[in-house]
């Protein structure tokens, strides 16, 4: 039995590569946070690429990566790359037996493609796997008739690889890694042949989890918070860890207590970044009693808000709908119902 425990995301593409059907993974959502894992019973939170290449893919013998501004780039396996530099050059197709790895998206592909063909003819056959980040860079979503005549280039071999049975075969693996899909061309993204994994931020459970492995590095950060250590946790659901650690990091290394003030400003300040101007939070000092008239529609949401201010979460409604023509009091009836309950309420901007 494993002495490593991952995440939901990374067992799950455990189970799809035991099942030996697909090649390419694309993993998004919360890509730029750190990974949480257990080795041998201890907690451990490495970055996503670190955990990629010593965790998750740590039995295979290369781990290439790729992107448009650092190029191809070796993070295990450099002796094999250099055997296959100096076939390269026997076969005239390489000036120098050097190992000078190309820049170019295209020159990338190519060159990995025929690494691919080399390996396989070796014994043992080395297990591949080639991280792309920033893939929407590469293979913009829009019409294909748009795209250029390099993306299209691109888009198909990335396609040819994940239907190709014979890099299952070989154990050879392709991870895209974007934070959104709807940046990324529709051909990959609803492609039959590839795996779609999500990297959520972490829940309620998983932030107070992280921040017991933050007392080792901040010993005195349960002494300085002025909220109950058991509802942390809580109050910092929507960050990331690294935003979390920010947080604690930034209070106590100047001398700063952790108050609700503190937490709540600092948590919207960093959401509202992270959504590059189109979210803002707005806290309400109004009240259901500023609301004249809609008194049925008052008395339904009096209600509820005091079933949600006694955790009596699962007996109201997952959301509301105010419907009505401009000017009949939509936008103040949610103001005053966010102020009722005691919560801040988020303005999408346009």
């Amino acid at each position: 039995m494993s002495q490593t425990r991952l995440p939901a995301w990374a067992e799950e593409s455990r189970r799809i590569f035991r099942a030996g059907t697909v090649s390419q993974y694309l993993l998004y959502g919360n890509l730029f946070d750190l990974v949480p894992y257990v080795h041998q019973g201890k907690q451990y939170f490495a970055p996503l690429k670190t955990f990629l290449t010593e965790v998750l893919f740590a039995p295979f013998e290369v781990v290439l990566s790729y992107n448009r501004s650092g190029g191809l780039r070796a993070l295990r396996g450099q002796e094999i790359l250099q055997q296959y530099q100096q076939a390269r050059q026997e076969w005239g197709l390489a000036n120098t037996p050097q190992l000078a790895l190309p820049r170019d998206a295209w020159a990338s592909l190519e060159y990995l493609d025929g690494f691919l063909r080399y390996s396989r003819n070796r014994d043992p056959k080395p297990r591949v796997v080639l991280l792309i980040d920033f893939p929407e860079f590469l293979v913009p979503r829009g019409d294909p008739a748009q795209l250029s005549e390099r993306a299209s280039e691109i888009l198909l071999k990335l396609l040819d690889w994940a239907s190709d049975p014979s890099w299952v075969d070989a154990q050879h693996v392709t991870v895209l890694l974007s934070e959104t899909l709807n940046l990324l061309h529709r051909s990959l993204v609803e492609n039959a042949y590839s795996a779609k994994l999500h990297i959520q931020l972490p829940d309620q459970q998983e932030c107070q989890e992280y921040l017991e492995y933050l007392k080792t590095d901040f010993p005195e950060l349960p002494n300085s918070i002025e909220v109950a250590w058991e509802t942390l946790g809580s109050r910092v659901v929507g960050l990331s860890r690294v935003h979390i650690r920010h947080i604690v990091a930034l209070a106590l290394r100047n001398q700063q207590p952790i108050t609700y003030k503190y937490l709540s400003g600092l948590k919207k300040e960093l959401i509202e970044k992270e959504c590059a101007g189109l979210l803002e939070f707005v806290d309400s000092r109004r009240t259901l009693a500023d609301v004249a008239g809609m008194d049925n529609v008052k008395s339904w949401l009096k209600h509820d808000a005091e079933l949600i201010r006694q955790g009596q979460n699962q007996a109201v409604p997952m959301g509301y709908l105010f419907c009505g023509r401009i000017g009949t009091g939509k936008t103040w009836l949610a103001n005053c119902f966010a102020g009722e309950l005691g919560i801040p309420f988020v303005v999408l901007k346009n």
